[in-house]
């Protein structure tokens, strides 16, 4: 199974956002996402980065500390999540 292939359940936690993995069925390489971070974040740097990757997948981290791994979402569960967010199926988490 390729990075193009597996699901997202696979990917979550498998990403390291700061170096190519070196190998494994779960190496996703993220030296070359181009993160970007909400401009509601009014640059106090406490926010998640996001970043568009191959074949509709979404990484996401924690601004706060980029040496920790990214999540990665594959394109139906980023599309959930969205979908979800304006739904305001979370609205009660915070």
């Amino acid at each position: 199974m390729n990075d193009e292939t597996r699901t997202g359940a696979e990917a979550v936690g498998a990403a390291n956002h700061a170096h190519a993995p070196s190998s494994g069925k779960y190496a996703i390489d993220l030296s070359g996402a181009q993160w970007r971070i909400s401009s509601h974040s009014s640059g106090s740097g406490s926010c998640v980065e996001l970043a568009a990757l191959a074949a509709g997948h979404v990484a996401v981290r924690d601004s706060t500390d980029r040496t920790r791994p990214a999540l990665v979402f594959d394109a139906a569960e980023w599309q959930a999540f969205v979908a979800g967010m304006a739904d305001g199926q979370f609205g009660d988490l915070g």
